[in-house]
């Protein structure tokens, strides 16, 4: 299921991610179905409810081409903004206030990431730049920072659209 999550369900996967997930399926006895389902739909009803009311509460930007979305939630920032992209966003962010820390998960598409997006190294930049830290992949990051939580998502979408121009 790490698998399939983390390559996008294989949009972002290699021949050798092909090959490695036919035989860990075969191996455990597993359908792909089944994988997919347990990562589809959040088992846990306060992650579903949180995932809606992040949806709910985004904004919507698009630049050029680009569909950027950002939110704000209590919890489940990753799963809120994996849900954003698969909604159709081309990048989304998900920002949650944790006691005196913020915590921001960003995702994006292929073609943002094609484009030369790095999520990992904008989500870096911005931890840094407020005492924390940040990091990731090129297409899933998240950062945790001291700071106002809607400062710091701007800050993170600012940079996001430099990228992306």
């Amino acid at each position: 299921m790490g698998m399939i999550s983390d390559t996008g369900r294989f949009r972002r996967a290699t021949p050798e991610t092909f090959q490695a997930a036919a035989e860990l399926l075969a191996a455990g006895r597993f359908e792909y179905e089944e994988a997919l389902q347990a990562i589809s739909i959040p088992s846990d009803m306060s992650q579903r409810i949180a995932i809606l009311k992040a949806a709910r509460r985004t904004e919507i930007e698009c630049h050029g081409k680009w569909i950027v979305a950002a939110t704000k939630i209590n919890a489940f920032e990753g799963s809120a903004a994996m849900a954003l992209v698969e909604l159709g966003a081309d990048v989304a962010l998900a920002a949650g206030k944790h006691g005196a820390s913020t915590r921001i998960s960003a995702r994006s598409g292929r073609e943002a990431t094609r484009h030369g997006l790095n999520l990992a190294e904008v989500l870096r930049q911005v931890g840094e730049a407020h005492g924390g830290e940040g990091g990731g992949h090129k297409a899933a990051a998240a950062l945790e920072a001291a700071g106002d939580s809607d400062a710091l998502l701007a800050e993170c979408k600012m940079k996001v659209v430099e990228c992306l121009h």
